[in-house]
């Protein structure tokens, strides 16, 4: 995870058009390879995928918090 303070532009390439999710102070679970982000409060984890869980998908980043997500596609 790489964490980015202050002003200014970055630039972020996806497979497709990414998603945008608000949470609510919840908890979500989503692979590492479609989190592109997020704008919030968030208290990020990388956690091992659940069982049933395709090996190729890898581990997973779990969001606890509120704020909006950016996610892509595999």
């Amino acid at each position: 995870l790489v964490t980015i303070y202050g002003e200014g532009t970055f630039v972020v390439s996806s497979a497709g058009a990414p998603t945008q999710m608000q949470v609510e102070d919840e908890d979500l679970l989503i692979s590492h390879k479609t989190l592109i982000g997020w704008v919030g409060k968030f208290a990020p984890r990388v956690v091992a995928a659940p069982n049933g869980v395709p090996p190729e998908v890898g581990p997973m980043i779990r969001l606890k918090g509120t704020g909006r997500v950016l996610i892509g596609r595999l």
